[in-house]
């Protein structure tokens, strides 16, 4: 499948640097995922 070997490092430079980082991610996966345990 296409899609099994596209990864962050093939990517051009410019989508690279148009992509957020690793961390902000993982942050925002966090916050919503605390969001939905105080309300779920």
């Amino acid at each position: 499948m296409a899609v099994s070997t596209y990864t962050y490092e093939n990517l051009p430079a410019a989508e690279q640097r148009a992509l957020p980082a690793a961390d902000d991610l993982a942050a925002a996966f966090d916050q919503i995922d605390s969001s939905i345990s105080k309300h779920g």
